[in-house]
């Protein structure tokens, strides 16, 4: 028995060997890992004839040994299989290390039992005259017995979990390879209770191999293909009808169905309606391939379609059928006709688009050149920075009312265009164009929104139109380029700006100045500057940190020629960050020298809440540095402070709790609003003097500061005065409560060099 078993495995070797050919003709990823399970399963085949075959004990127990190993490397291998064939995503850790480390110390052990016995022993037995080798096993082999039912319970648990997750079509290949993978462990562990002298389970190893062979190269990738190529017609976007060689419907996919109202018992009734009709005026085998137009009534709408003949033949080039393909061309002829409107106009405001309203324009200024005509951009300021505060939903409201208010300028020959996102254009005479009213149209948008500290700003740039021979796409970008002075300005009388040829050799000199600022940053061209901030008994108590341009050929540039340049960009976050960090330098230097008192305020621009995540710049910087928050004071003018919202306020509190002093900066100088001080924990106010100073009445001014100073000592906050210049202002001041002061009377922003020297170490 034992030898008729052994030549029943060998012949066996050849469908491994079979599987393991085929299956590499099938390239696919998981072609390796299955061909390394084949290679295992040749192995124990092999492995179990020369066990049954051994002349010897010593052989016999080497045999069996390298018999278990190959048997420890099938299952590795199949977990492999079975992680690429399920597509599971887990760790790589836990299905080659973790297994692959077990498997190779179980086959270092097992190839050391030749030696010391302490996995199995094996002895010659016979039984009924049948002579074969049998083992006795220590506690250890079980532990190899072990690991493999893991693996084997691990490959169960991939596959049975992909049967769970897969559509119906999937779970056909899954379902049988873990029927064929179960079988051989049933067995496997019947052979092992019941002590059997030869091991069946491998027969059904073989017969995994069969089955992990038809699923991957025949049955699964044929059936699936069948039953994805069927779900795909069926749901095919066109209307698909299907006769064999003699005439007769044999299908008719979903959307024929619904284009010709049919059910199962009216199928032949479209052999009239295609077949009968068409062949009527064509040979049998005349034409292969011919297309027509035809209109049809669905659900009472006319539709127009595309028709298709398609003749198929066999492999003898003789007819077996025909199929008809109808695609509904409705709606590129609806599209077709949307298309020459929307080729001139834009889709959202329904103005003309850019391209059509420069043809339109030009059309009607060389029709009439004598006419005098402006070229007017109007755009909304800081359009980014509003739809990120109230969304592009509500953004894209605005901008259709913004087009609606420019629509009630329609007189003779005036046309508006959206040029670009928040641009929009407008061609008009010069009798017809009212800069009153159109400032007060633009200001209704003002309206739309919430939050009632946001100002929306609109800019109107007008160009004259004196030479009609320029394209309109100049006048335009002149136009803007009045606009373009406007960014940073909100006054109320400067919302029309008309352009001149001064205004166009400013924007150059601000954009040469734009062009320098990445190089002058790297350069370190920008400086910090610091003006004193003094206590009543003209002691230093900290300094408020400027920023002066050093420019090589031009020399020293104060904010006022640069500031406004940089604050149209996102360039003034990028400097704020500079100075940010020179702060936290200084501060570092003179906490070594030994003047860690000494404190620096810093500014923040409302732009940087949008640029970048001032929190993480300001802590890292912080971090880096290892200085007190508490050091370096960051200040936050008021008119910047209205227009901020919930998210900001939230982003100052966290900088507040971090250790950062804040600061209300230029108090009463803008829009000054009690409410603001309700949301806003900020540790001190400055109040500017040059405000208070436009007050003709002395005693009237010097109601509001007593006011204004108490007010914030009720609300626990420190006061500064700022722009203080004379020694009455001081001494009013002081009367008054205020302790701090900042201005020209004590010092001018002065170098850093200078203010150490001058106010630090002459103090220290």
């Amino acid at each position: 028995m034992v030898n008729i078993y052994s030549v029943i495995l060998l012949v066996l070797e050849l469908v491994p060997l079979f599987c393991y050919v085929k299956v590499g003709q099938k390239r696919s990823e998981y072609t390796t890992s299955l061909r390394q399970v084949y290679v295992a399963g040749m192995g124990a085949l092999l492995f179990n004839v020369l066990f049954m075959q051994a002349p010897n004990q010593w052989l016999a127990t080497f045999f069996d040994s390298v018999y278990y190993i190959c048997i420890d490397w099938i299952l590795l291998f199949m977990i492999q299989f079975a992680v690429l064939y399920t597509n599971t995503q887990i760790s790589a850790f836990l299905h080659k290390y973790l297994f692959g480390g077990l498997v190779a110390m179980d086959s270092v052990s097992l190839l050391l039992n030749d030696v010391t016995g302490h996995m199995f022993t094996v002895r010659r037995e016979d039984y009924n005259g049948l002579s074969y080798w049998s083992a006795d096993f220590t506690s250890l082999h079980y532990l190899h017995l072990g690991i493999c039912y893991l693996m084997s319970l691990f490959v169960v648990v991939i596959l049975a979990r992909r049967i769970v997750r897969s559509p119906k079509p999937y779970r056909k290949m899954y379902v049988s390879i873990l029927g064929a993978f179960a079988l051989v462990l049933v067995v496997n562990a019947v052979c092992y209770f019941f002590q059997s002298p030869i091991d069946l389970s491998l027969l059904f190893y073989v017969y995994l191999g069969v089955a992990l062979c038809y699923f991957l190269v025949y049955a699964s990738p044929k059936g699936l293909v069948e039953s994805i190529l069927a779900n795909v017609v069926e749901d095919f976007d066109n209307a698909i009808v299907c006769f064999d060689f003699s005439g007769k419907c044999i299908y008719v996919n979903t959307n024929a169905r619904k284009l010709l109202d049919l059910k199962d018992d009216k199928l032949n009734s479209v052999k009239d309606t295609f077949y009968v009709n068409w062949i009527s005026s064509h040979a049998p085998d005349s034409v292969d391939y011919e297309y027509w137009d035809k209109e049809f009534s669905v659900d009472g709408e006319s539709h127009h379609f595309h028709i298709e003949f398609q003749r198929l033949k066999g492999r003898e080039n003789t007819t077996i059928g025909f199929f008809y393909k109808l695609i509904d061309k409705t709606a590129e002829i609806k599209a077709f006709q949307e298309g020459r409107y929307l080729a001139t106009h834009d889709r959202l405001t329904g103005l003309y688009n850019r391209d059509y309203f420069f043809q339109k324009a030009e059309e009607i200024i060389r029709r009439n050149p004598d006419k005098e005509r402006y070229m007017v951009c109007a755009s909304i300021r800081n359009f980014q920075m509003m739809s990120e505060l109230f969304g592009e939903e509500m953004g894209d409201k605005i901008l259709v009312a913004q087009a609606a208010l420019l629509k009630f300028t329609n007189f003779e020959d005036c046309i508006q265009g959206r040029i670009s996102s928040d641009k929009f254009a407008m061609l008009i005479t010069k009798d017809n164009f009212n800069a009153e009213m159109t400032v007060k149209n633009m200001g209704r948008l003002q309206y739309m929104i919430d939050g009632r500290n946001y100002k929306l700003n609109i800019g109107i740039g007008v160009y004259n139109i004196t030479d009609c021979q320029e394209s309109p796409q100049e006048m335009f970008e002149k136009a803007c380029m009045a606009v373009e002075t406007q960014v940073g300005n909100y006054d109320y009388q400067k919302t029309v700006v008309y352009y001149d040829t001064k205004l166009l050799q400013q924007i150059m000199k601000e954009r040469d100045m734009a062009d320098e600022f990445e190089n002058a940053l790297k350069t370190r061209q920008f400086r910090m500057f610091l003006q004193p901030q003094m206590d009543v008994d003209g002691r230093v108590v900290g300094a408020e940190a400027l920023a002066r341009w050093q420019h090589p050929q031009r020399g020293l540039i104060f904010p006022v020629d640069f500031l406004s340049v940089v604050e149209k960009t996102r360039l003034i976050s990028r400097l704020d960050e500079y100075m940010w960090e020179l702060a936290a330098e200084k501060l570092k230097q003179w906490k070594e020298e030994g003047f860690g008192e000494a404190q620096i305020s810093v500014n923040i621009s409302a732009k940087d809440f949008y640029y970048i995540d001032i929190y993480e710049t300001l802590v890292n910087i912080i971090n880096k540095y290892g200085i007190d928050p508490a050091r370096m004071n960051l200040e936050i003018s008021e008119t910047e402070l209205l227009s901020e919202t919930a998210p900001q306020i939230k982003e100052l509190n966290r900088l507040q709790d971090f250790g950062f002093s804040i600061q209300i900066d230029d108090f009463g100088k803008g829009y000054s609003s009690l409410n603001m001080l309700q949301t806003i924990r900020a540790d001190l106010m400055k109040i500017d003097m040059r405000l208070l100073g436009e007050i003709p009445d002395p005693v009237k001014m010097r109601k509001i500061l007593n006011a204004i100073i108490t007010m914030a000592g009720s609300l626990d906050m420190e006061v500064i005065t700022e722009s203080v210049e004379t020694e009455e202002q001081v001494k009013m001041l002081t009367e008054l409560g205020c302790t701090k002061f900042q201005g020209y009377y004590f010092s001018k922003p002065i170098s850093v060099e200078e203010f150490e020297e001058k106010f630090l170490r002459a103090n220290g």
